[in-house]
Protein backbone atom coordinates (compact mmCIF):
# COMPACT_ATOMS: atom_id res chain seq x y z
CA UNK A 1 0.00 0.00 0.00
CA UNK A 2 1.24 2.99 -1.06
CA UNK A 3 0.99 6.55 1.64
CA UNK A 4 -1.84 7.91 -0.59
CA UNK A 5 -3.74 4.74 0.03
CA UNK A 6 -5.73 4.14 2.84
CA UNK A 7 -7.13 0.56 3.73
CA UNK A 8 -10.89 -0.05 3.00
CA UNK A 9 -13.13 -0.46 5.58
CA UNK A 10 -15.53 -3.47 6.44
CA UNK A 11 -18.07 -1.85 4.34
CA UNK A 12 -16.21 -0.69 1.62
CA UNK A 13 -14.85 -4.35 1.38
CA UNK A 14 -18.37 -5.72 1.02
CA UNK A 15 -19.94 -3.41 -1.45
CA UNK A 16 -16.74 -4.28 -2.89
CA UNK A 17 -17.18 -8.01 -2.51
CA UNK A 18 -20.84 -7.36 -3.87
CA UNK A 19 -19.61 -5.74 -7.06
CA UNK A 20 -16.89 -8.37 -7.76
CA UNK A 21 -19.51 -11.18 -7.52
CA UNK A 22 -21.96 -9.28 -9.74
CA UNK A 23 -19.01 -9.25 -12.52
CA UNK A 24 -18.44 -13.56 -12.01
CA UNK A 25 -21.15 -14.06 -14.06
CA UNK A 26 -20.46 -18.19 -14.20
CA UNK A 27 -21.74 -19.07 -17.47
CA UNK A 28 -20.50 -22.60 -18.86
CA UNK A 29 -18.08 -22.29 -21.72
CA UNK A 30 -19.52 -23.38 -24.68
CA UNK A 31 -19.07 -23.35 -28.35
CA UNK A 32 -20.91 -20.17 -30.43
CA UNK A 33 -20.89 -18.63 -33.50
CA UNK A 34 -18.76 -15.67 -32.20
CA UNK A 35 -17.39 -14.11 -29.40
CA UNK A 36 -16.54 -10.66 -28.33
CA UNK A 37 -13.56 -9.64 -26.35
CA UNK A 38 -14.56 -6.20 -24.74
CA UNK A 39 -12.01 -3.81 -24.06
CA UNK A 40 -10.45 -2.97 -21.00
CA UNK A 41 -7.81 -2.61 -19.27
CA UNK A 42 -6.69 -6.06 -18.49
CA UNK A 43 -4.76 -7.54 -21.29
CA UNK A 44 -5.76 -11.20 -20.27
CA UNK A 45 -9.22 -10.43 -21.46
CA UNK A 46 -7.62 -10.76 -24.85
CA UNK A 47 -5.14 -13.39 -23.78
CA UNK A 48 -8.06 -15.81 -22.59
CA UNK A 49 -10.75 -14.71 -25.73
CA UNK A 50 -7.33 -16.33 -27.92
CA UNK A 51 -7.24 -18.89 -25.36
CA UNK A 52 -11.02 -19.96 -25.72
CA UNK A 53 -10.47 -19.08 -30.22
CA UNK A 54 -7.68 -21.59 -29.83
CA UNK A 55 -9.67 -24.25 -28.42
CA UNK A 56 -11.90 -24.43 -31.08
CA UNK A 57 -15.11 -22.46 -29.52
CA UNK A 58 -16.09 -19.84 -31.97
CA UNK A 59 -14.59 -19.44 -35.79
CA UNK A 60 -14.94 -15.24 -35.61
CA UNK A 61 -13.20 -13.59 -32.35
CA UNK A 62 -14.37 -9.40 -32.23
CA UNK A 63 -11.96 -7.23 -29.83
CA UNK A 64 -13.81 -4.02 -29.07
CA UNK A 65 -12.43 -0.52 -27.23
CA UNK A 66 -11.27 2.58 -28.41
CA UNK A 67 -9.10 5.54 -26.32
CA UNK A 68 -10.46 6.48 -22.97
CA UNK A 69 -8.84 8.93 -20.82
CA UNK A 70 -7.65 6.14 -18.13
CA UNK A 71 -6.73 3.78 -21.79
CA UNK A 72 -4.91 6.74 -24.06
CA UNK A 73 -1.39 6.01 -22.46
CA UNK A 74 -1.35 2.50 -22.56
CA UNK A 75 -3.05 1.63 -25.93
CA UNK A 76 -2.58 5.02 -28.14
CA UNK A 77 -4.28 3.13 -30.83
CA UNK A 78 -7.04 2.24 -29.15
CA UNK A 79 -7.99 -1.00 -26.68
CA UNK A 80 -9.45 -3.31 -30.11
CA UNK A 81 -6.01 -2.83 -31.63
CA UNK A 82 -3.87 -3.99 -28.84
CA UNK A 83 -6.02 -6.41 -28.13
CA UNK A 84 -5.88 -8.08 -31.05
CA UNK A 85 -1.91 -7.82 -31.16
CA UNK A 86 -1.75 -9.13 -28.04
CA UNK A 87 -4.00 -12.13 -28.75
CA UNK A 88 -1.81 -13.03 -31.84
CA UNK A 89 1.04 -12.58 -30.22
CA UNK A 90 0.57 -14.65 -26.66
CA UNK A 91 3.02 -18.18 -25.78
CA UNK A 92 -0.14 -20.07 -27.43
CA UNK A 93 0.11 -18.77 -30.72
CA UNK A 94 2.03 -20.17 -33.84
CA UNK A 95 0.47 -18.84 -37.18
CA UNK A 96 -0.42 -20.88 -39.90
CA UNK A 97 2.64 -20.99 -42.69
CA UNK A 98 0.09 -19.18 -45.24
CA UNK A 99 -0.91 -16.72 -43.08
CA UNK A 100 -0.16 -13.08 -44.19
CA UNK A 101 2.91 -11.06 -42.34
CA UNK A 102 1.43 -9.12 -39.32
CA UNK A 103 0.14 -7.13 -38.66
CA UNK A 104 -2.62 -7.49 -40.93
CA UNK A 105 -4.34 -9.71 -38.48
CA UNK A 106 -7.84 -7.89 -39.56
CA UNK A 107 -7.88 -8.99 -42.99
CA UNK A 108 -7.49 -12.36 -42.56
CA UNK A 109 -9.99 -14.74 -42.76
CA UNK A 110 -10.55 -18.76 -42.57
CA UNK A 111 -11.62 -21.13 -39.57
CA UNK A 112 -9.50 -21.90 -36.48
CA UNK A 113 -7.03 -24.82 -37.38
CA UNK A 114 -6.14 -25.19 -33.72
CA UNK A 115 -2.53 -23.73 -35.54
CA UNK A 116 -3.06 -20.49 -34.11
CA UNK A 117 -4.72 -17.19 -33.58
CA UNK A 118 -5.79 -16.28 -37.32
CA UNK A 119 -8.50 -14.18 -37.24
CA UNK A 120 -9.22 -11.32 -34.55
CA UNK A 121 -11.54 -8.37 -35.42
CA UNK A 122 -10.89 -5.16 -33.95
CA UNK A 123 -13.91 -2.42 -33.82
CA UNK A 124 -13.16 0.49 -32.01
Amino acid sequence: MTDHQQPLSGEQWHATELIWDYHQMHHTVRPTDAAIGLGSHDLGVAAYSAELYRAGLFPVLVFSGGNSPTTEARFPRGEAVHDSEHALDSPADSSPPDAPPRPDWYARSGHPTGRGMNRPIAAT
